[in-house]
């Protein structure tokens, strides 16, 4: 239940001086030809803090596989359980631990956290979550962050074709139940079998496949919408080539619909030559999902940039309003690439490339990569267990300097180029604090020979997230 919250202002106003420009009679002929000075003020403005209330942070659960008899398809099997990292900054604040019930999945506990109403500022309690799983119908890797729970999230991922399992899972840690509705969209458009008035307990998991409300979508996204109770959203996908489990990832949220997105050091992965018009088709290739969500077509730019800010490639996408469109990453001779995507309507967009060679005894493994919404000043990131765990800062346009601190109070500083980014070893197990991080998008990928995942860095929900007021 969200409680009646106060507003403390912090800060103080800016005095503006007026600046008047004259110029004399006989000036007038050269100032026509001389250059005039720019001159850009920045408006007086204030920080907003929401008043105290609770961080929560709610965790994806363990992999799971669908029962494959028909009989029992509702429900899950674990497979084994997650490694999960938590804390606040500062790290002594007290923090509360339960286990959200998972009646689709017996005997499975889903982790959550919660600190009391001014325990930690917003956003300073992180927590992530990994698996390595090898069985019969799942195995690979997956990691993703444990989020804060929302009335609305966008999943861009996932696959419902041969070979192909994607499902959904709700968690709500409230006190009150959450009525949630499902909106998949695919490569065909906004599927009408979705799900709707799906009722989420307190203190329960509800897990929904993809299959029973979208079958045979290549390309879904998932838009979930709840009432009531808030919802920790994430989507778990899993493929099976021939007869060998060949790859996991859970999806967490993204940025929300906007016109510009920022997906932070995606893997160029496996290279192929994927056909745009088939593209879906061919899930080993590193490509970008997008779709226009609204009712107006979109215009959008997709571009590929270096660490320095370099383009080194960008393809112009026609969306149709509606139907998601998979843009293949071209060759474009580094290992790792920022995406951004410019576009004249709100969009929602990920990336997704595969580690391994899929054809090989050594097998693979494939990562989804969210857009990541700008920070805010300073936040905290909960580093999961995984091969070469990296942290990616990339900047909203221009430079930073991003302090992190680490968990035994270590700090260092990143310098983030402007228009660029800067990759950063971190350790498994930690949590950071960022500072200075304000317009700056990050996100925590892993990768080796045959693993790769991915996670976006959130900010706090808009309930939480410090506002920019300019008084009049």
């Amino acid at each position: 239940m969200t409680s009646a919250r106060t507003i403390a202002l912090v800060g103080a106003r800016i005095a503006a001086g007026v600046l008047a420009l004259g110029v004399g009679a006989a000036t007038i002929g050269v100032a026509a030809f001389a250059p005039v000075p720019e001159i850009v003020a920045d408006p007086p403005s204030v920080r907003v803090v929401p008043a105290d209330s609770r961080e929560v942070r709610a965790c994806a659960g363990p992999v799971v596989a669908l029962a494959e008899d028909a009989a029992a398809a509702t429900t899950a099997t674990a497979l084994g359980s997650p490694d999960v990292v938590a804390g606040p900054v500062p790290a002594d604040a007290a923090v509360d631990v339960a286990d959200a019930v998972a009646p689709d999945v017996p005997g499975a506990a889903i982790a959550w956290f919660s600190t009391e109403p001014g325990e930690v500022e917003p956003g300073m309690l992180a927590a992530a979550s990994s698996q390595e799983t090898t069985s019969e119908r799942v195995a690979g890797f997956a990691a993703s962050a444990c989020v804060e729970p929302a009335a609305e999230a966008w999943l861009v991922g996932g696959a419902v074709s041969v070979g192909r399992t994607s499902v959904v899972s709700l968690v709500n840690v409230g006190d009150v139940a959450a009525t949630v509705r499902l909106d998949v969209h695919s490569e065909l458009g906004l599927l009408e079998t979705a799900a709707t008035n799906l009722v989420v307990a307190p203190g329960t998991q509800r897990l929904v496949a993809l299959a029973g409300i979208a079958p045979d979508a290549r390309s879904p996204v998932v838009h979930v919408v709840s009432t009531g109770g808030r919802i920790a959203a994430t989507l778990q996908q899993s493929i099976v080539r021939g007869l060998d489990p060949d790859g996991v990832e859970i999806v967490g949220p993204g940025e929300l619909p906007a016109t510009e997105l920022v997906i932070a050091g995606v893997a160029r992965g496996v290279e192929t030559e994927a056909d745009p018009d088939h593209a879906a088709e061919d899930d080993v290739a590193t490509i970008v999902r997008l779709l226009a969500p609204g009712d107006d077509d979109a215009e959008a730019v997709v571009a590929f940039h270096d660490a320095d800010g370099g383009t080194l490639a960008q393809a112009g996408v026609t969306l149709r309003a509606g139907l998601v469109a998979d843009v293949p990453v071209p060759a474009v001779g580094a290992a790792r690439v920022d995406v951004r995507v410019s576009s004249d309507v709100p969009v929602v967009a990920a990336a997704r490339s595969t580690a391994g060679d899929p054809d090989g005894d050594g097998g693979s493994d494939f990562a989804w990569y969210p857009a990541a919404p700008a920070l805010d000043e300073a936040t905290a990131v909960a580093i999961a267990p995984g091969p070469s765990p990296r942290l990616v800062l990339a900047s909203d346009g221009d430079a930073a300097e991003v302090r992190l601190t680490d968990g035994a109070g270590a700090e260092r500083t990143v310098s983030v180029p402007a228009g660029g980014s800067a990759s950063v070893a971190v350790s498994a197990g930690d949590v950071l604090r960022l500072d200075d991080a304000r317009g700056v998008h990050a996100s925590v990928t892993y990768e080796d020979s045959s693993a790769a995942a991915a996670y976006a860095v959130l900010p706090p929900g808009a309930l939480d997230a410090p506002l920019r007021v300019y008084p009049r």
